[in-house]
């Protein structure tokens, strides 16, 4: 899953506490230079989310681009078959992935 950062934790949260572990390899948060802070250095995020199993956060080395550019660059440092791309507000529910079509 790769999240674009703004109430990440509860995205985050939401995500490992209700999927199922084996449909998760990874949780990818890019920064894409944002100034929302969730994920600024020395944030309560970001120094808990080393402790998360499965999250890795990558930053921006190019500055803002815009929504676009920041979800192929995040798309390109993912290392999953499959992605999947959530805003931070959105929560997973439970079975969510036996409803959705193939």
């Amino acid at each position: 899953a790769v999240v674009s950062t703004q109430s990440t934790g509860r995205t985050v949260y939401s995500i490992l506490n209700r999927s199922p572990e084996h449909l998760i390899h990874e949780i990818l948060l890019y920064d894409d230079d944002s100034d929302l802070g969730e994920l600024g250095e020395g944030s309560w995020f970001v120094q808990h989310a080393g402790t998360l199993p499965k999250v890795r956060i990558e930053r921006s080395t190019q500055g803002r681009g815009g929504l676009i550019k920041a979800k192929n660059r995040a798309g390109r440092l993912a290392t999953g078959e499959v992605l999947v791309y959530l805003d931070c507000y959105c929560g997973y529910q439970h079975h969510q992935e036996e409803n959705s079509p193939d």
